[in-house]
């Protein structure tokens, strides 16, 4: 049975880039947010940033520092950053900025009223870390999610799942849908 270290190794040999193995952890943490005991029965909708239907009033920036969007039954919303670093690696000041600065901003006459800092690493910087307590953000370390009441591997299935870009369009002819999956198609 696989645990959430196995996946993280899993998603390192895949020898896929930075942004390809970030998008991954990140469906990953869409699917746990959606199951974990702590937070499941505040949840009714969990948006990858691309997803999320107020994307707009943020403005165009590439990585503005946002990554998924809970929704909770109550219309409020939470901020959730997903970083997928080496286990020893050191998270700075510098690495929160864009998500303290994104997370404080308005938008369809809301904010954020939750934040959470999901990462695969337990270490921070003095600074990092004074920040994101005084800013109120939630953190999620490698720890806590090594010592998760989950199954990760049937999760791991379904975010794997997920991870396939099925866009279904149809086709000309009505017995015809093409399926479109990552580079390729698939006709069905």
């Amino acid at each position: 049975m696989l645990n959430f270290n196995d996946i993280l190794e899993k998603y390192r040999k895949e020898k896929i880039s930075n942004s390809n193995m970030g998008t991954k952890f990140e469906k990953l943490m869409q699917q746990f947010l959606k199951i974990n005991s702590l937070y499941y029965h505040e949840i009714a909708e969990v948006y990858l940033w691309n997803d999320f239907p107020y994307k707009k009033e943020f403005g165009t920036g590439k990585d503005i520092g946002i990554d998924i969007v809970v929704e909770t039954y109550t219309k409020e919303y939470w901020a959730v950053q997903c970083k997928f670093y080496a286990t020893d690696t050191q998270i700075k000041k510098a690495d929160v900025d864009s998500f303290l600065a994104t997370s404080n901003i308005t938008f369809n006459n809301t904010n954020f009223s939750k934040k959470l800092w999901i990462s695969t690493t337990n270490n921070w910087n003095t600074e990092a870390g004074h920040i994101l307590s005084k800013s109120q953000v939630e953190r999620i370390g490698l720890n806590q999610l090594q010592n998760s009441n989950i199954n990760w591997e049937e999760l791991y299935k379904f975010s794997e799942i997920s991870n396939i870009d099925m866009n279904l369009k149809l086709a000309s002819s009505p017995v015809i849908t093409l399926l479109s999956l990552g580079g390729g198609t698939l006709i069905i």
